[in-house]
């Protein structure tokens, strides 16, 4: 009787250690790409190993709205910069949630499934079900992740932003930008895009640090070159190429030029070499002040 209760032990309890095992291993990136998922809006979507799908919106057509699965809709996209150096395409939603999905890593990069937020796009028939596009070429092969090799400290971008300063102004709305190496030295030939709530066109592109009537490693952009502005806006560098070499840095500015806060001119520094030791979480945009011009 022993050894027959012994053998059905056995049994009742190998099924779930295996099922337990196999449940440790995480998902992780195999690449993302853009679908045209609704009639207007491009999403991100991204692919995992374990064979679903997730997405976030990029772009709408003008007058369009991304539209999730429960109905949300997306307030503002944008894309930011994860610890590991991997660009994540970002939306804020109408109740106040966000999405992200990862669409650009450097070589070697693993991107793991929990590291995600992706939702699933609304669709005329109900929720949809992304199918996957068939790859160009052959499948490149996905080592699994190591269980028990601790992580190497998350890659960064080759700029940080310092901090924000702001000025006075009574006549215009400005960004000016300063960008220093490792040893404080001025960086030249740089570009910042900045873009903001509410935004319907492109982002707005700086002309290089250090260019002829620019101090060098100096840079800016003109907000509102007829008046004060109140809005929230993002800057980060990019090459010349357009690729990110920054984290996203958040400012505002406001129309109240005497106030010991006034914030027409704004001013920030970006800097290489700099650790941060705590991610930047995405910034909820408050609802701009009033529509307004932007003079570049």
């Amino acid at each position: 009787m022993r050894l027959i209760l012994a053998a059905l032990l056995a049994l009742a309890v190998a099924p779930w250690g295996a099922l337990t095992a196999s449940a440790q291993v995480p998902a992780i990136l195999v690449r993302t790409y853009p679908e045209r998922t609704q009639p207007a809006c491009t999403w991100m979507v991204a692919a995992w190993s374990d064979g679903t799908f997730s997405a976030s919106p990029k772009e709408c057509d003008a007058g369009q709205t991304a539209l999730r699965a429960d109905g949300a809709r997306a307030v503002s996209t944008f894309s930011q910069i994860a610890d590991n150096g991997c660009v994540e395409q970002v939306s804020l939603w109408s109740d106040n949630s966000y999405s992200w999905v990862p669409y650009a890593c450097p070589a070697g990069v693993i991107y793991l499934k929990s590291q995600s937020r992706g939702v699933q796009p609304l669709t005329v028939g109900g929720p949809l079900t992304i199918q996957p596009v068939p790859p160009v070429g052959p499948p490149v092969p996905v080592a699994p992740p190591p269980v028990t090799v601790p992580p190497p400290p998350p890659a960064g971008p080759p700029f940080r932003g310092l901090g924000v300063g702001y000025g006075p102004n009574c006549g215009l709305t400005q960004l000016k930008i300063s960008v220093r190496d490792m040893a404080g030295n001025p960086v030249n030939d740089i570009l910042a895009k900045v873009e903001w709530d509410g935004i319907n066109e492109p982002p707005i592109t700086t002309n290089p640090t250090g260019k002829p009537g620019y101090d060098p490693g100096w840079t800016d952009a003109i907000l509102n070159g007829s008046g004060m502005t109140a809005n929230t806006w993002r800057t980060w560098l990019v090459d010349g190429a357009g690729n990110h070499i920054s984290d996203v840095v958040t400012f505002s500015t406001n129309t109240d030029c005497t106030s010991p806060d006034a914030r027409q001119i704004a001013t920030v520094s970006f800097q290489s070499g700099v650790v941060q030791d705590v991610p930047l979480a995405p910034v909820g945009p408050p609802a701009p002040v009033f529509p307004f011009p932007i003079a570049r």
